[in-house]
């Protein structure tokens, strides 16, 4: 859905929604399909500087409450919020919601996978080849492999180390 390469200072961030609507390929092989149907990625950067995905920032924890199988945040009194209305929603994000590679000084937080729809998503958030990673806050109510994902593939055509991850309250099964 989403595009770019050499790109900096790149921000999506709000409380709102964004749905790939079941027009993005979620499974491999997706260059087996028709030419027309072989969109697998939500967003896709390659070489990027400065990125920041995610909803309206809160600096509280972001936990899970089996019970009502939701998320919530912890409250400086230790109280539970169950108000996500500060979070990105994402849903059917197709096989990767991100694909960053070679990308340096990412920042994704408060996002919400699947609110509204169960579809699968393969990979929620992959970085490839990347540095500067911080990860905070995120909910996956679907995801058949991997939430985050750190990782140098070698995809760029030459080896490119991936350095200083940060990642904390990641929720979800997978």
């Amino acid at each position: 859905m989403f595009f770019g390469q050499g790109l900096d200072n790149v921000k999506i961030i709000g409380n709102g929604y964004i749905t790939g609507n079941g027009n993005l390929v979620t499974g491999d092989n997706v260059m087996r399909n028709a030419t027309d149907n072989r969109a697998d990625k939500m967003f896709a950067l390659k070489l990027c500087t400065n990125l920041e995905i995610g909803g309206i920032y809160r600096e509280e924890d972001l936990w899970y409450e089996p019970a009502k199988d939701e998320p919530y945040y912890i409250k400086k009194d230790g109280s539970k919020d169950f108000n996500t209305d500060n979070m990105l929603k994402i849903d059917r994000g197709g096989h990767f919601v991100l694909l960053a590679t070679g990308t340096d000084n990412i920042n994704v937080h408060n996002t919400y996978f699947a609110k509204y729809s169960e579809s699968n998503a393969r990979d929620i958030y992959d970085f490839m080849e990347c540095n500067n990673v911080i990860v905070t806050n995120i909910y996956s109510k679907v995801s058949s492999d991997d939430i985050v994902k750190p990782g140098s593939d070698c995809s760029l055509g030459f080896t490119r180390p991936a350095l200083n991850y940060k990642v904390r309250n990641v929720i979800g099964d997978t």
